[in-house]
């Protein structure tokens, strides 16, 4: 989109524009969505898993262990200008929160 942005400039001044990528891209990641861990998660969140089209850093965790994207509230309030997590999610991802520190550290 940029390229395509700036093609008039570059065609009117040819070689002044130089694009270099501040890092290397981000690699694509989706969990096994038949893991024993995803399959917990899903019942104590009472909700499916699903795939989103979001940048994490989960494909660097999941090297490490299996990874599940997880979080309240809504993403049309997420990363913007005056973000909040509205009240009504707070006691909800307590809960869960709760749960799977329980299940998975201690059970």
């Amino acid at each position: 989109m940029l390229k395509g942005a700036l093609a008039e400039v570059q065609s009117k001044w040819p070689g002044r524009i130089e694009i270099t990528p501040l890092h290397e891209p981000i690699p694509g990641y989706e969990c096994q969505h038949d893991h024993p861990f995803i399959e917990g998660m899903e019942h104590i969140c009472q909700t499916p898993s699903e795939t989103v089209n979001y940048c994490t850093e989960a494909p660097f965790l999941q090297q490490l262990c299996p990874t599940l994207v997880l979080g309240p509230g809504s993403i049309d309030q997420a990363h913007q200008p005056d973000e909040f997590l509205a009240f009504e999610f707070i006691d909800p991802t307590i809960n869960i929160l709760s749960q799977s520190i329980y299940q998975y550290c201690f059970s």
